[in-house]
């Protein structure tokens, strides 16, 4: 087998992966710098770089050693990012292959938990084992990159453990040094059961506008929340926030108050040892928003906080999730604008209004 093999386009409902092409070079270039707060630890060029950047992956696929695709946003058919079948191995004696590498892989901001990765992923994966033959998938990332660790083990990765110093860090001002790189994998006997679980993924997500279902019983893909990974880890660590309510006199009504991140729903649960005889839950009950600050200071002196307004409803279960003496009842914060500070690489200030469907 002649390495990369005419590879036709590999469409989805929510992005199609076209060969990357010259042609692609001003959409790359326009998504590249939409926003570059997530591409800390991943090589994505600036958009007077990118002419290059496709000759140089152009020449990896004449020499064999790349396969890459532009991805393109079915919607409005606008390109959002790059990923590659990359380091192809054959079987030893023979002409076919028996493993390769998913990588080189960037989004832009827009394209990001939408679901787009998600289907990329199945789309590649799927050429992989059931065309290509492949026994073995591999994905390497900087070991601290926690968003695209936390993107692979939702994708069902397997994480295999770290190469230590294992090839260029892409870090602004660790030019000449080596990374270490987390290693995941599929293997073939896995992949009916991921494909499996990737399509009820993709299909509960339904589509790339809709990123969340707005009421209380609705489920949400992890690839589509409204937080940033960053975020997610923040809300993880924490157990302690303030809530504001607005009494019947107009007045705010700020207090401590216990929480606990949703991840079925995607949205903020707040609990209490007597919730159901708090003024908190009355004012929420009664005007239906609700907002919550949690934050912190590292040191010596790094302050962190995320400040979540939304809409609120009060559900008589769930807050047993915080522990045996918490009453059941609980206030859920469903996000319609998020602010963030001092979380995330190279993350300084992140405000912006949640869609609704």
């Amino acid at each position: 087998m002649d390495f990369p093999p005419d590879i036709p386009v590999l469409n989805g409902t929510l992005v199609r992966l076209e060969p990357l092409a010259p042609g692609h070079t001003a959409g790359l270039a326009a998504a590249a710098e939409a926003d570059r707060g997530s591409f800390a630890f991943t090589y994505v060029p600036r958009a007077w770089q990118m002419a290059d950047y496709l000759a140089a992956h152009l020449e990896r696929a004449a020499n064999g050693t790349m396969a890459p695709f532009a991805q393109i946003r079915q919607r409005d058919g606008q390109a959002v990012g790059v990923t590659t079948y990359w380091e192809p191995r054959f079987w030893p004696g023979r002409d076919d292959l028996c493993a390769i590498e998913i990588g080189w892989t960037w989004l832009a901001a827009s394209a990001q938990r939408t679901g787009i990765n998600t289907e990329a992923k199945l789309l590649l994966l799927e050429y992989a084992f059931g065309t290509l033959g492949v026994a073995r998938v591999d994905f390497k990332t900087d070991a601290r990159n926690r968003q695209s660790r936390r993107a692979l083990e939702r994708l069902g990765a397997q994480f295999e453990g770290v190469l230590r110093q294992w090839s260029p860090s892409h870090v602004p001002g660790e030019e000449g040094r080596l990374r270490d790189s987390a290693v995941f994998s599929v293997i073939a006997s896995e992949w009916p059961a991921l494909r499996a679980a990737l399509r009820a993924r993709l299909a509960e997500g339904a589509t790339a506008d809709t990123r969340r279902n707005a009421g209380p019983g609705g489920r949400v893909s992890q690839d589509m929340s409204v937080f940033t990974d960053s975020e997610l880890d923040y809300l993880a660590s924490q157990r302690l926030g303030r809530i504001a309510t607005v009494g019947p006199d107009g007045q705010p009504h700020v207090v401590p108050t216990s929480f606990r991140y949703n991840a079925e729903h995607d949205a903020i649960d707040v609990g209490g040892l007597r919730m159901s005889q708090t003024k908190k839950l009355r004012d929420a009950q009664r005007t239906g928003r609700a907002s919550i600050v949690i934050d912190d200071v590292l040191p010596p002196w790094q302050p962190r906080m995320i400040e979540i307004r939304g809409t609120a409803v009060v559900l008589p279960s769930g807050g047993k999730a915080f522990g045996d003496r918490f009453e059941d009842t609980i206030v859920r914060i469903q996000p319609t604008r998020i602010i963030s500070r001092g979380i995330g690489t190279g993350e300084r200030s992140n405000a912006r209004s949640v869609p609704v469907s």
